[in-house]
């Protein structure tokens, strides 16, 4: 039974970003992650062992968003690659990266990068 399992509004303050201020200073980026992934076993047995450890992802997700990157796409990428290389089992990594209050004059709430690997 394929299944989706979805962290959602998860913030963090990191340094993305191509200008020095940001890479400095660091600002707010809110990610929202949804896990394609059988989750046959664990629905049946109700047991902890067969089922996806979401601390685990959730502890990925963070060390990848405290490695700095120019640009979203690249930040995003890296938590794909190692979301997949931590967790065999997902099949289809679905991450929305959103920079919350970006340097373009106008823009309100955010710029964000969508992949769906």
């Amino acid at each position: 039974m394929k299944g989706r399992i979805l962290l959602n509004d998860l913030e963090f303050h990191a340094h993305h970003g191509v200008y020095a201020h940001e890479r400095e200073n660091g600002q707010l980026f809110k990610l929202n992650v949804a896990l394609e992934i059988d989750l046959s076993a664990a629905a049946q047995s109700d047991d902890i062992h067969q089922a996806l450890n979401y601390v685990s992802v959730y502890l990925a997700i963070q060390e990848e968003m405290k490695i700095p990157s120019n640009l979203l796409e690249n930040a995003a990428m890296n938590i794909v690659k190692r979301l997949k290389q931590d967790h065999p089992a997902i099949s289809v990594v679905d991450i929305t990266l959103t920079k919350v209050n970006p340097p373009i004059e106008g823009i309100i709430g955010g710029i964000s990068i969508h992949l769906i690997v």
